[in-house]
């Protein structure tokens, strides 16, 4: 059974643009459930924004899509959304951007602690996937490409090809 907590977070997030523009407002403590929430319901807006200005050091997958008290639900052991998978790396790239672009300008703020995005403990059975989910492959090489962009001072497009090497 979902808690209170869950079923009005789920409420909040119905709105997506809404609840984007709601999320400064909103306490840092309710972000790792409006994650999972946003991840789980495929509200992609919400969960570029989240990975936008997520307020901690750590943005951990194993322990934001693990069961938790608010939600019977472990996403962990699901198949990844391609939709959510994207939006997350749609979010890492407007950080870095916007870490680039605004350096210097203004004071360390809750949208700049993010350094560790771990993708560590999602399924990737290596059996034959669905078209509409991710393997573990595909968003290490997605996260990859927008990391190297961004350095070249490119974008990347999140998509399911591999990383060249060189």
């Amino acid at each position: 059974m979902h808690t209170l907590v869950f079923l009005s977070t789920r409420q909040v997030l119905q709105c997506q643009p809404a609840a984007c523009q709601a999320l400064p407002l909103l306490p840092r403590e309710l972000f790792p459930l409006l994650f999972k929430v946003a991840f789980m319901d495929k509200k992609t807006l919400v969960l570029r924004e989240l990975v936008h200005t997520w307020p901690f050091p750590l943005l951990s997958f194993q322990q934001l899509l693990q069961e938790c008290a608010h939600c019977s639900r472990a996403l962990l052991q699901e198949r990844l959304s391609t939709e959510s998978m994207q939006a997350v790396i749609l979010g890492l790239t407007a950080r870095i951007h916007t870490q680039e672009t605004e350096a210097g300008t203004q004071p360390l703020c809750r949208k700049h602690a993010l350094r560790v995005l771990d993708m560590t403990g999602l399924l990737d059975d290596g059996v034959e996937q669905d078209p509409e989910t991710m393997s573990m492959w595909d968003c290490t090489a997605a996260v990859a490409r927008t990391c190297i962009a961004q350095q070249q001072g490119g974008t990347a497009e999140p998509g399911l090809s591999p990383v060249p090497v060189e």
